[in-house]
């Protein structure tokens, strides 16, 4: 609800846009809202963040889509709430800042390292008892708020800011 009407009607989609033309693609589409994307190092893949099921929104899925074959594929499990991810420097592994849900919406986001070849998940920060994301709760964090984004860069680094 906005104040003037219920929103649920409304979905989040990737667009590609071709700066010189102005020429608009739309790139997903269907009954769910992508929460956050990011090209891979070689550009020819995006890796995304959807939210299916929106009786369900803290699950939050990470897919991969193929930009030359147009292939989606889900490479999490509906187990985990995904808050973003970015890939490694041979874009074949994704680092994950996610939560198991083991205490719902009280969880600690940890980082993850996804094996997008073998499907295995390795937890980053799991045996500490901190959470990765700076927020206390959304009533009182107000509208400047800026989400970490971990970074995995080209030096093998990961950074979270």
């Amino acid at each position: 609800f906005n104040g003037s009407g219920f929103i649920d009607h409304h979905r989040n989609y990737l667009y590609l846009v071709d700066v010189d033309s102005g020429i608009t693609t739309q790139l997903t589409n269907g009954m769910f809202n992508v929460e956050f994307a990011c090209f891979s190092n070689d550009g020819r893949k995006i890796a995304y963040i959807s939210v299916d099921d929106w009786r369900r929104s803290i699950i939050r899925n990470v897919y991969i889509l193929v930009l030359e074959t147009m292939e989606v594929s889900k490479v999490t499990k509906d187990n985990l709430s995904v808050s973003s991810i970015d890939w490694s420097p041979n874009d074949k592994q994704l680092l994950l800042q996610a939560c198991t849900l083991e205490r719902g919406w009280a969880s600690h986001y940890h980082l993850w390292i996804l094996d997008l070849e073998s499907g295995h998940i390795e937890p980053l920060t799991k045996q500490y008892d901190r959470n990765t994301m700076a927020f206390v709760s959304s009533d009182s964090i107000g509208p400047y708020r800026v989400r970490s984004h971990p970074k995995w860069c080209s030096d093998g680094n990961i950074y979270v800011g």
